[in-house]
């Protein structure tokens, strides 16, 4: 895939009287050959680092060292494309999607199948496609493509959140006030960045980095050592800079829950909650869906959740109606005519409630 060079000497001829120079010529190509030999599909749950262990097949014989090489863009004969030595790329602090365990591809006589061990993070719900390019001077290149997509379909772990149980004093058709706590980081996402940033330090680095890596100080280091990159690996994880993020608000049953249709959170990186206040009809409450989604493009962040509140209504009806008769034959023995009215009326309603809430990062 790299350019060659050749030296082309022509011997002009020494008899008469058909003299002629000596003339040399240097010569570079390129290959115009850059099809792939073979394309992988993997899926890979959001935010999980995942071993994956990639069987390639050489189209050449032999046992061979293969240099491996990347390049994020499709090669193409009539376009420049920049292929970089993996050898190079696993030596920048950055925290990336794809990171190979070794820089060459090993073929042995005995298998025509080599391994390529590597480790995949998705950090946010775009696709991402790789050309590995294995080099050899000898021998000769191949090009294998690599697709890494989120395994959407897989529900991520739900984060629970319980609700201190809540006195009603007043009918259970009234909306109670409710503040729910969400919590400002994303801690799968900072993990997912922290296993695969860890890849790329040396083992004198490791206690500086994993305990500095989410400050402010650490990210302004990682800022600086990416410069004025633009690829799209960098552009992938840009947004763990911002500090600020707005959510848009969706609920799938806006009769039961009433809150804000835009929520803010200024410090993405803090340790504590933000609570958010909503009203809920507990008279209708059963299973509500609220997605928070990202208005912007470049770090989109959908966070759905359930709110499962169990206000005990239907409960507490049913003790009304089977003490009913228990207070008609009260007020006929003590002639009370209001004993069962002052009964019911000084009930004072109990409803626990939890909620349930599902995160999950989209970083485009």
């Amino acid at each position: 895939m790299v350019a060659v060079a050749a030296t082309l000497v022509l011997c002009g001829s020494t008899l008469s009287p058909h003299f002629a120079r000596n003339m040399c010529f240097s010569l570079e190509g390129n290959s115009t050959d850059l099809s792939v030999s073979a394309s992988f599909n993997l899926e890979v749950p959001l935010y999980a680092p995942t071993d994956i262990t990639l069987p390639v097949s050489p189209p050449y014989t032999g046992s061979a060292e293969y240099e491996v090489h990347v390049a994020e863009n499709e090669p193409s004969p009539t376009v420049k494309f920049a292929a970089h030595a993996w050898r190079d790329v696993a030596c920048l602090k950055v925290p990336r999607r794809m990171f190979l365990d070794k820089p060459v591809l090993e073929v042995s006589d005995s298998s025509p199948v080599a391994e390529l061990p590597m480790t995949i993070a998705c950090l946010s719900l775009s696709a991402r496609s790789y050309w590995l390019i294995f080099m050899h001077p000898e021998v000769g290149d191949f090009i294998i493509k690599l697709t890494i997509n989120p395994k959407t379909m897989s529900k991520p772990t739900p984060l629970t959140v319980w609700v201190s149980p809540l006195i009603c004093s007043k009918s259970v058709d009234n909306w109670v006030p409710l503040c729910v706590p969400l919590p400002c980081r994303n801690y799968e996402l900072w993990d997912a960045i922290r296993t695969m940033f860890k890849k790329t330090l040396d083992p004198a680095e490791n206690d500086f980095w994993m305990k500095h890596l989410d400050t402010n100080i650490g990210l302004r280091l990682v800022q600086w050592m990416l410069g004025d990159s633009s690829s799209s690996e960098s552009e992938e994880f840009k947004h763990i800079f911002n500090t600020e993020v707005t959510y848009n608000v969706k609920v799938s049953h806006p009769n039961e829950i009433r809150l804000s249709k835009r929520i803010t959170i200024t410090d993405v990186r803090a340790l504590t909650d933000l609570f958010v206040p909503m009203l809920v009809d507990w008279d209708k409450i059963s299973m509500t869906a609220v997605e928070l989604q990202h208005d912007k493009r470049v770090s989109q962040l959908r966070h759905r959740g359930g709110l499962h509140l169990i206000a005990r209504a239907v409960l507490l009806r049913f003790i009304s109606y089977l003490l009913r008769p228990l207070c008609l034959r009260c007020s006929a023995q003590e002639n009370q005519s209001n004993l069962r009215t002052n009964h019911l009326t000084s009930v004072r309603m109990r409803c626990r409630g939890r909620t349930e809430q599902t995160a999950s990062l989209d970083l485009e």
